[in-house]
């Protein structure tokens, strides 16, 4: 069944999905989300008690906190209620897994059939009872069968099969589309990496234990070396959310991540705010969970913080109407002087190619700060080179 023609081509259950990021800060995964409409295309979630199995299952996939479940029910029966046509349908039409047979305990074979009595049929031979293989019950979360598409019928200029198809072939289910790669990312951020000698490791600094047992006599204690760690306050990123940046949310997403994971700054601290701060910015994505500005900037380092802003700084919309431009770089303007108050530099990172920031606001906010640089520009190069730039500032200081 083709669901996508009866819901207007969108996404099915998507609008759930969207309301539990916004309300209780849940990931969008999409391999959740491509698991949860293969689970009920094939079968796995059967409409019975008054949907009581579907419920079960959404919470088992996407209930991260027993504290949210009153509020993720709430949205979880309005979303039911929203729906309940297309999924009725969806479930009903769905075509169940083939379950394997389990074979009589016990070792005993099922009766032989009677024999044909009458006429001159012979009676037929014995028949032996198929041997059943004990399916592997160790296996507990359910794997979905992704089924084979048949493009026999579009070469052939036949659409019945696309009838056939479900709507989640006519979208992307992949992260991997920016034309930088994860680790091209995070060996950028590794330039910019700061380290420090903190505290003792457990690597045995052997001269110095052999000095220490030759100055007192006798062996007392080892001497281990000190430890070299990134410092946490190197790196300090806002990154600008909804509005001209939603389509740039898993671009966004996915330069923290490799800053975090794989750059050396798994201690940075992350702030968000929607086209620029006024007085606020927010620990969460889905701007919840506020706080001042100046309390963000506490742990800052005057002369090590590097600001990272991750924003279109007004190209996204293209507008460059001069009023509008003029207010939008007044108040990054404030934004950028209680920044400079704090770090040593301040790069930003736009998403928008270079030829877009012409007559907008980003052309007048690139000469504002120190560098702002093209994420997804065409010469990945260039976007390394201004982090060794950056680097190269650091070390002058």
């Amino acid at each position: 069944m083709d669901f996508s023609k009866n819901n207007g081509e969108r996404l099915l259950f998507w609008h759930f999905f969207v309301r539990i990021e916004k309300e209780l800060s849940y990931e969008r995964w999409i391999d959740k989300y491509r698991l949860f409409i293969t689970a009920l295309v094939q079968g796995a979630v059967p409409l019975e008690d008054d949907w009581a199995s579907f419920k079960r299952f959404c919470k088992i996939l996407y209930l991260q906190d027993s504290r949210h479940e009153t509020r993720f029910e709430e949205i979880l029966n309005d979303a039911i209620k929203e729906e309940e046509d297309i999924l009725i349908r969806l479930i009903e039409s769905a075509t169940p897994i083939e379950k394997p047979k389990i074979p009589i305990k016990g070792g005993k074979k099922p009766p032989p059939p009677p024999p044909v009595t009458g006429g001159n049929n012979p009676p037929p031979p014995d028949i032996k009872p198929a041997i059943v293989k004990e399916p592997d019950l160790t296996e507990k979360y359910f794997r979905p069968k992704f089924r084979d598409q048949n493009r026999e019928g579009e070469v052939n200029g036949n659409d019945s099969n696309n009838d056939n198809k479900q709507s989640t072939d006519r979208f992307l289910h992949t992260d991997e589309y920016f034309p930088m790669s994860r680790r091209d990312m995070a060996k950028s951020w590794q330039y910019l990496r700061k380290t420090e000698r903190k505290g003792f490791g457990n690597r045995l600094n052997i001269k110095e234990t052999v000095r220490e047992v030759a100055k007192n006599g006798l062996f007392l204690y080892p001497v281990f070396e000190q430890k070299v760690i990134n410092r946490p306050d190197t790196v300090l990123i806002l990154a600008d959310c909804r509005g001209s940046m939603t389509p740039f949310h898993e671009l966004t997403k996915r330069l923290i991540e490799t800053a975090r994971e794989d750059g050396g700054h798994d201690k940075a601290s992350v702030f968000y705010f929607q086209n620029y701060p006024l007085s606020n910015v927010y620990r969460q994505a889905n701007l919840s969970d506020a706080l001042k500005l100046k309390e963000a900037l506490l742990k800052a380092n005057r002369h090590i913080t590097l600001a990272i802003i991750i924003s279109d700084g007004g190209a996204a919309r293209g507008n460059t109407d001069p009023k509008m431009v003029k207010n939008r770089v007044d108040m990054t303007q404030n934004f950028i002087d209680i920044l400079n108050e704090h770090v040593a530099h301040i790069l930003w990172l736009n998403p928008m190619p270079k030829h877009r920031w012409a007559e907008t606001a980003a052309e007048e906010i690139a000469d504002k700060v120190d560098a702002m640089i093209p994420v997804l520009d065409s010469d990945i190069a260039n976007f390394q080179d201004n982090f060794r730039w950056i680097l190269k500032q650091y070390r002058a200081k």
